[in-house]
């Protein structure tokens, strides 16, 4: 039995039940597992037991444990746990890592070609964020590639933005990660990396600083907006020659609309000069930022139209392992100042160091890292030999192996018939007993945990396979149902699939707030939330007809289920303005704030009015306003009064002429018959505050 069909369902470390293999690798294969002591779902990653006898591999594979957990970066998948166990493989190495659900960056370039600009911006920050916390504890992570940046949820099509979405990108796989200090001084033979995306001085020189990681960015940078790799070719030799040789494509030659700072931000982190490149991520996280400040909100939505090939975008980057002495020997006569050189031809002369024929390496170019040799410690390389023709593997064609296969068959039959003639009974037993025509019941296994339901299954001789799915009645990790179901009567050797719960599926409320009611709804039962509430309120700020708040609040994750509450605007309210005449300015001014409505007051003299009582109002007693209006008054500033002119000692005539232009009326009383003409008297006297249109009485003599 493989190591694989006995892991899962079983209990590693007495702690974490495998329940799935969500992936296998080079080194390790990825599990989904559930960690019975924290109640959590995990990833553990388990060694191979062909690697798990070489001791370098396994320091390896704890180097990696131990260089992921000494990082702290909401972009860097957790470590929380690593150890051996034992296996009736042997002892085994594992790590127990946290569980992203989402898909991996290769997946999501397979689905959608290429992305916007402002996704790839977006996710380039997050992973610079995630390798500026590597470099500053001075560990380089070596391998930065697609596949090993992990989402929380998949890509939404024409974004400008991930933080709209929710959508946080993690950096895994440390498994080369090694110290900063070391760069310059590797200590084994061997360059290790992925091709596609490794800087020219790994090549050249073998030497690895942060920097190297800023030109895998730098790469990805490309791929993301061109939905391609910069370089490729027949061989990874030709790569490699390519990131030593020619600069980085110029993304304005696949669409005009690219700004030049794009193609210049990636031909920075892409220089092969590392002196020439920002020195670590940090750095080049700072420029990133400038950058996508200074691009318009219209450019981020846009991207390079790319029809998605799932034959080609499946397919990893090809990775290659290549020796110190043949990287240098290969490279040692290369002109790293030249951008226009063309890969090596595979020739050979007298005085040429071979190159690798492309064709002998087509079916390694997407192997894993390293294949450990059958009896040593030591690693050999991907690449076989330059010189010896006999060192390349000789493969079993496909087509032989089917007709072995198809042979088999043939010969048990022929068996069979000539066993019949000599003991008929003995085979009728043996073929309802032990052979084909033995039927065994599936037993019922409905509710049972997915662990001792495989148990029960594996004991009746089944193989099982297990699906998940979420159920609202089923509790997570119990077993929803059985293909075939529970009674019926397979032979042993057929596969019974279990469909175990999740549990019931939980969903990320969106935000609906601030959209019409109509559309909020529609986006709600898009996103498979059903039960709805809703009910209406006043508002000053929200226009008629939208969602005011909602709750949840948006970006919960929640059950399916659940009660959502909207809150829809009606509108601003609409108040009726009171008839304000004849009250005091104070009185008013009260009475409008209590409604909610403001007050704003001029002032005119009146005869018939009191000082300080409202003349008149703009609005009418009885019309609608809206809260926070301004209702306008005219607020009595009582009748005018000026003062009386001095008119004492003036001929009566002068005198009448002064005061009627003033604004009063003049009375006369006159003394002696008023022989000199001449006022002796004013009342009210000189200065003083008389009403305009009141009555001055002059005394004349």
């Amino acid at each position: 039995m493989e190591y694989k069909d006995w892991l899962i369902g079983n209990t590693i470390d007495g702690r974490y039940l495998i329940e799935a293999r969500l992936a296998r690798g080079g080194m390790a294969s990825v599990y989904r597992a559930f960690d019975h002591r924290l109640a959590r779902r995990v990833a553990v990653k388990i060694i191979h037991p062909h690697l798990a006898e070489q001791t370098d591999f396994t320091q390896r594979f704890i180097k990696e444990a131990q260089g992921a957990a000494a990082l702290n970066s909401p972009h860097i998948v957790s470590v929380h746990d690593q150890g051996i166990t034992p296996t009736p493989d042997g002892e085994r190495a594992f790590l127990v890592m946290e569980l992203i659900e989402g898909p991996d960056l290769r997946n999501q370039l397979r689905t959608h070609g290429s992305f916007t600009l402002g996704q790839t911006l977006d996710l380039l920050i997050q992973i610079l964020r995630a390798l500026s916390s590597a470099h500053q504890k001075q560990l380089i992570h070596r391998d930065v590639k697609p596949e090993n940046i992990l989402l929380n949820r998949a890509l939404v099509p024409g974004s400008a933005s991930l933080e709209n979405h929710h959508i946080i990108a993690k950096v895994a796989d440390f498994g080369l990660v090694r110290a900063a200090s070391d760069s310059t001084g590797i200590q084994t033979s061997t360059t290790l990396g992925t091709v596609a995306y490794i800087a020219p001085e790994i090549v050249t020189h073998n030497k690895i600083t942060p920097s190297a990681d800023v030109y895998a960015v730098g790469v990805m940078f490309y791929e993301m907006l061109a939905g391609k790799l910069p370089f490729s070719g027949t061989s990874p030799m030709s790569i490699a020659y390519s990131h030593v040789n020619n600069p980085i494509p110029r993304l304005s030659e696949l669409a005009d609309w690219i700004p030049p700072a794009i193609d210049s931000t990636i031909a920075l982190f892409t220089a092969k000069d590392p002196q020439n490149r920002p020195a670590h991520a940090s750095e080049a996280l700072t420029t990133l930022v400038e950058l996508q400040e200074s691009i318009s909100p219209d450019l981020l939505l846009r991207r390079i139209p790319v029809f998605p090939n799932a034959t080609d975008a499946a397919k990893p980057a090809p990775t290659v392992q290549l020796s110190a002495e043949q990287a240098t020997t290969v490279f040692t006569n290369l002109d790293t100042s030249s951008s226009h050189r063309t890969p090596p031809e595979n020739t050979t002369s007298e005085t040429d160091t071979p190159v690798l024929d492309s064709s002998l390496l087509a079916t390694q170019a997407i192997t894993p890292l390293e294949i450990p040799t059958a009896n040593s410690n030591t690693q050999t390389t991907l690449l076989p030999s330059l010189t010896d023709p006999t060192s390349f593997p000789k493969l079993t064609p496909p087509s032989t192996l089917k007709k072995k296969r198809r042979i088999f068959p043939v010969i048990a039959i022929l068996g069979t018939l000539l066993f019949l003639g000599v003991g008929g009974t003995y085979l009728w037993n043996w073929w309802f007993t032990q052979g084909p025509g033995l039927r065994v019941t599936v037993v019922d296994v409905l509710e049972l945990p997915a662990a001792e339901a495989t148990s029960k299954l594996n004991v009746k001789g089944f193989k099982t396979k297990i699906v998940e799915d979420y159920s609202d009645t089923i509790a997570q990790g119990l077993v929803i149902s059985t293909d075939p179901k529970a009674g019926t009567r397979i032979h042993p050797s057929n596969t019974v699939t279990l469909t175990v719960s999740l549990g019931i599926e939980h969903l990320v409320l969106p935000n609906v707030t601030a959209q019409t009611k109509e559309k909020a709804l529609a986006t709600l039962k898009t996103t498979r939330f059903t039960k709805i509430t809703q009910h209406e309120e006043w508002s000053e700020e929200v226009p008629q007809g939208e969602v005011i708040r909602q709750s949840p609040e948006p970006g919960a994750s929640i059950p399916h289920n659940s009660p959502i509450t909207l809150v829809i605007s009606k509108g601003r309210e609409p108040l009726t303005v009171p008839d304000l005449s004849g009250i005091t300015y104070a009185e008013a001014t009260t009475q409008l704030e209590e409604l909610g409505l403001s007050i704003e007051a001029t002032e005119e003299f009146s005869d018939s009015v009191a000082k300080g009582t409202i003349i008149s109002q703009d609005v009418a007693h009885g019309e609608t306003r809206y809260r926070n209006d301004v209702i306008k008054v005219v607020v009595s500033k009582g009748p005018e009064m000026i003062a009386v002119p001095n008119v004492v000692g003036l001929q009566e005539s002068q005198a009448r002429s002064i005061l009627e232009s003033a604004g009063f009326a003049v009375t006369t009383e006159k003394i002696l018959g008023g022989y000199f003409g001449t006022v002796r008297l004013q009342s009210p006297g000189a200065g003083e505050k008389a009403k305009i249109g009141s009555t001055i009485k002059l005394t004349i003599v």
